[in-house]
């Protein structure tokens, strides 16, 4: 089976149901994908009053807690997607547009979003599904949108042990290279940093990266 399949059927909720006390206590100011939201919008380079209202997609939503955040910072639809029915049922009462699904097949028109955020989900795809990923990403991002990772990070690819399903595994990597095999993408930011303080660190074992990169026009 594979490990989007194992989520969709048990893991997701159970994931959840183990995090939904930690999603909600969460300081979401401090999150590392919010602090580059408010970089973007410090810049002008993100505004809804330019024109229509912004769409974002966040792969990986959980609970909305960061999605309701934001939404707070930024006239926006904000949608979501999620292998766990529970999380998702938590999402919408959290403001978010949000459905049950995965990464390697997003229930959306071509062209849709102006960002798209994938937080913590793709250290655990399978890694036959990383090209599709990419290609849906792609697909649902207008040109000149922006593209956020926040996820484990590795100089070279690494496999480990996912403690709580003996059949799944999960991957540290550098997670920009995953887009960058389809498409042209320039990156306005990428900070390596410790998975729990987000200060920096010597401890490679601790690391994770948010990365912020814009699809260029064709």
């Amino acid at each position: 089976m594979s490990q989007k399949d194992i989520f969709k059927k048990s893991e997701g909720d159970a994931w959840f149901i183990r995090n939904q006390d930690g999603l909600k206590n969460k300081n979401m100011g401090l999150d590392p994908i919010v602090t580059e939201f408010k970089n973007l919008i410090s810049a002008k380079l993100i505004d809804s009053s330019l024109n229509k209202k912004i769409r974002i997609l966040e792969v990986g939503c959980g609970d909305g807690s960061r999605g309701k955040y934001i939404s707070e910072l930024l006239d926006c639809e904000y949608y979501g997607v999620d292998p766990s029915q529970r999380a998702v049922v938590a999402a919408v009462q959290n403001g978010l547009i949000a459905s049950v699904g995965t990464a390697e097949a997003l229930p959306y028109d071509d062209n849709f979003f102006d960002v798209i955020i994938y937080g913590f989900c793709l250290y655990l795809c399978d890694r036959e599904d990383l090209t599709a990923i990419s290609c849906e990403a792609n697909r649902v991002l207008r040109a000149d949108s922006w593209l956020m990772v926040l996820d484990f990070f590795a100089e070279k690819e690494t496999e480990n042990a996912y403690h709580h399903h003996k059949s799944v595994k999960s991957f540290k990597m550098d997670y920009r290279k995953v887009f960058e095999v389809t498409h042209s993408y320039t990156c306005y930011f990428h900070k390596i940093m410790d998975h729990e303080t987000f200060e920096y660190t010597y401890n490679k074992d601790n690391w994770i990266a948010v990365s912020l990169m814009r699809k260029n026009a064709l």
